[in-house]
């Protein structure tokens, strides 16, 4: 579990990454009314600057996949094919590990960055892979948490593939491993074929800031895993958190993200201080947008009165520091015009 060291002698060359916060909502309220509704878009985009910066805490890649018995034939065949091909498409300048499993998981190819050497090395022990047993999905999460561990101030993600249901015995220390990977990595799941359960996918990406989609042939999989590992490998920005403060009387109703795609964030929160919370956003990084959805009950004003309803802030902790990165403000006005 010791941080692995970055090796990499050349200096890189990367974009940077800027942001812009806009919040869209109807500031004007009748008198009485208590909830304040906004939308605040967020973008990510490079700047067009090209600078020289020092190696960065590097990126982490995971693949987690499963080998158990309905893997069999041509679907772990197609697997197989697929994370080759993705290893081979690393930058060198990233670490990888492939995790598989099936009612237990086991290490293919602990953490080790992106040289030629060790991508044949594991795509060598790719292909002696067989599928067999039965699909405990907590034991594959607990390996890949440990290689994710060891490069704590990395950009970590990780793939998730299944074609089966997990067994219902594991729904509980699912839940507990769950909660240890929160803000520790990311996780997109991707289930192959039409026999896994959507839910359960759902409910790991949901928890780990993923995204859950089919992949109805076999044949498919090497374009989608291209697809998560350009995604992956654009982020620049780690550990992005909206920080939402309201005046005192106020409570946050919810936070959600609502486009690409919809996740509570709500349960997610934490209390920074007195009137402040932080919510999740993961890692950012090329060209992305995102739109959140803010609820707060405030004191009802009467009309004519004014207020700042809530004031939301992108916050990045690097290295232990925490840069404010974005801000935008969320007003309350109380009128009798209609209009």
């Amino acid at each position: 579990n010791y941080p692995l060291p970055i090796t990499n002698s050349l200096l890189p060359i990367t974009m940077t990454t800027q942001f812009n916060a806009e919040v869209f909502q109807n500031q004007y309220l009748p008198q009485g009314t208590r909830e304040v509704h906004a939308i605040m878009t967020v973008t990510a985009s490079g700047d067009g600057v090209e600078t020289a910066i020092k190696p960065s805490s590097g990126r982490m890649f995971g693949i987690i996949c499963d080998v158990s018995g309905s893997m069999q034939n041509n679907k772990i065949q197609a697997a197989k094919a697929a994370i080759a091909k993705l290893v081979q498409m690393l930058p060198q300048d990233a670490y990888f590990f492939i995790v598989v499993g099936n009612q237990q998981g086991y290490l293919l190819c602990p953490a080790a960055q992106a040289l030629s050497a060790k991508k044949q090395q594991a795509i060598e022990q790719l292909r002696s892979l067989n599928a067999s047993g039965s699909t405990v999905i907590s034991s594959w999460l607990t390996q890949a948490k440990q290689q994710f561990a060891k490069m704590p101030e990395a950009i970590k993600q990780a793939l998730l593939l299944t074609d089966g249901q997990n067994d219902p015995s594991d729904e509980q220390r699912l839940e507990g491993v769950l909660q240890s990977c929160e803000g520790l990595f990311q996780c997109d799941c991707r289930g192959v074929g039409t026999d896994w359960k959507v839910s359960q996918l759902q409910q790991i990406a949901t928890r780990l800031l993923g995204t859950t989609d089919i992949i109805p042939n076999a044949s498919m999989l090497e374009a989608d895993f291209q697809a998560i590992l350009d995604r992956a490998m654009s982020k620049q920005v780690n550990n992005v958190a909206i920080r939402l403060w309201t005046p005192q009387g106020a409570k946050v109703q919810f936070c959600k993200q609502v486009s690409p795609e919809i996740v509570d964030l709500s349960d997610r929160a934490t209390s920074v201080k007195a009137q402040v919370t932080d919510d999740p956003t993961g890692a950012w990084g090329g060209q992305q947008s995102r739109d959140y959805h803010f609820c707060i009950q405030v004191n009802p004003g009467n009309v004519g009165d004014e207020m700042l309803a809530g004031r939301a802030s992108l916050i990045s902790a690097i290295e232990g520091v925490e840069t404010k990165i974005a801000e935008a403000r969320i007003l309350a006005t109380w009128t009798d015009d209609e209009a």
